[in-house]
């Protein structure tokens, strides 16, 4: 579901629905029409051409927000290196450095082989920083 709102275009002189993701609005794309039960405008979207950088902060935005989110530990990658976290309680979580290898062992970056067991969800690691020094 897409969500939207209404803001007035002083160009047309009334109230639009506009798409309430940023990067939406950046790639040039506007809701046409109330919002539907659905979540869709009820005419569809309109696309108007952006400059290029606009499209690139868009994908840029979206990749990060990738990083940021929180997956099922069900749903965790064979043969990379995760973030895993699970709840202690209280609002405290315990978090680690996981690796599941090809035919499901786990282990985290310390070797204990029970912590990611306990794990309820996991996270993209972040891309190393570049080494411009």
């Amino acid at each position: 579901m897409t969500e939207t709102r209404t803001v007035h275009d002083p160009f047309l002189g009334e109230d639009v629905q506009v798409s309430n993701r940023l990067v939406d609005r950046l790639r040039g794309k506007y809701a046409n029409g109330p919002t539907m039960p659905n979540g869709e405008p009820e005419f569809g979207w309109r696309e108007f051409p952006v400059p290029p950088i606009q499209k690139e902060a868009a994908d840029l935005i979206d990749r990060l927000q990738a990083l940021l989110e929180w997956h099922p530990i069900e749903t965790a990658p064979k043969d990379k290196m995760f973030i895993w976290a699970r709840s202690k309680g209280d609002g405290k979580f315990a978090l680690g450095l996981a690796y599941q290898n090809v035919s499901g062992g786990w282990s985290d970056a310390y070797g204990d082989r029970d912590a990611p067991r306990e794990a309820t969800l996991w996270a993209h690691l972040p891309p190393a920083p570049e080494s411009g020094r």
